[in-house]
C-alpha cells in the first residue's frame, strides 16, 4: 500500500503582525493545550496537527495523501482510494496481522512478499480496538500514515514533517525542545474553542480545532 504514496512539495507561508498577540496567559489555560489540534485551513490532501500530550510530550506532523475506504474480510484488507491524476477508483488487497499495538501488512510485488511493520501512533489500544487508530510504517526511509476510522473511511497519509519533542508553558508562551534544540517558539490564546498560535513577525495566528476522536 505504501508504493501508492507520492511525494508532494509543498509551500506553507504565514503573514503575521506582532500588534495580534495575546498579552496575558496562565496555568489554566497552559492546561487547555493538552491534546491534538489540526489546521482549520486543512485539504483533503495536506494535514498539519500539534499534538500536545501528558509529561510534556509534543509532536507536530506534516502530512500529505490520500482519503478512501476500507472492508476487512477475516485477515484480508481490501482499500479503495482515488489518485487525483487517475480517474479510475483504485483497489489493493493486502494481507495483514493485528498484534497488541502492532501491525503486520503483506503485499506482494512479483514473486516477492514484503512484509511492512507498522506500531500504533498514538500510544496503547484500548481493548477490542483491533485495527481502528492511527498507524505508523516502521520500515523503510518513509514514514506513512495510515488512519483506519470505525465507518470504514481510510487516510493514507505520506508524513513529509515529523518533530517530536518537550513542550514548557510559560504565561503565554510555549516553545518545543526536540533533540535539545528549540526548534518551535509560540505565543499563544483560545478563542471560542480555537487554538491560536502566535509566531514572532508574522501577523495572523496559526488557527486550530481539536482533532476529532
Amino acid at each position: 500500500m505504501h508504493s501508492i504514496f507520492s511525494v508532494f512539495i509543498l509551500s506553507l507561508s504565514l503573514i503575521i503582525n506582532s500588534a495580534s498577540y495575546p498579552q496575558k496567559g496562565n496555568e489554566t489555560s497552559g492546561k487547555k493545550l493538552l491534546g491534538k489540534w489540526e489546521t482549520i485551513n486543512k485539504t483533503s490532501e495536506t494535514s498539519i496537527t500539534y499534538e500536545f500530550m501528558p509529561e510534556n510530550k509534543f509532536r507536530y506532523m506534516l502530512t500529505s495523501g490520500l482519503n478512501g475506504n476500507y472492508k476487512l474480510i477475516g485477515n484480508r484488507l481490501i482499500s479503495f482510494y482515488k489518485i487525483p491524476s487517475l480517474k479510475s477508483l483504485q483497489t489493493d488487497t493486502t494481507i495483514i496481522l493485528v498484534r497488541l499495538d502492532t501491525l503486520y501488512e503483506v503485499t506482494t510485488q512479483g514473486n516477492k512478499e514484503i512484509v511492512n511493520k507498522l506500531v500504533r501512533l498514538n500510544g496503547k489500544a484500548r481493548p477490542g480496538t483491533g485495527i481502528i487508530g492511527e498507524w505508523i510504517n516502521t520500515t523503510g526511509i518513509r514514514r506513512n500514515v495510515l488512519i483506519f476510522r470505525p465507518n470504514g473511511k481510510l487516510e493514507l497519509r505520506n508524513v513529509l514533517r515529523n518533530v517530536t519533542g518537550k513542550y514548557s508553558v510559560v504565561g503565554n508562551n510555549v516553545t518545543v525542545v526536540s533533540r535539545g534544540t528549540t526548534v518551535m517558539k509560540y505565543r499563544y490564546a483560545f478563542d471560542n474553542g480555537i487554538l491560536l498560535l502566535y509566531v514572532d513577525n508574522v501577523s495572523a495566528p496559526i488557527k486550530l480545532k481539536k482533532a476529532s476522536k
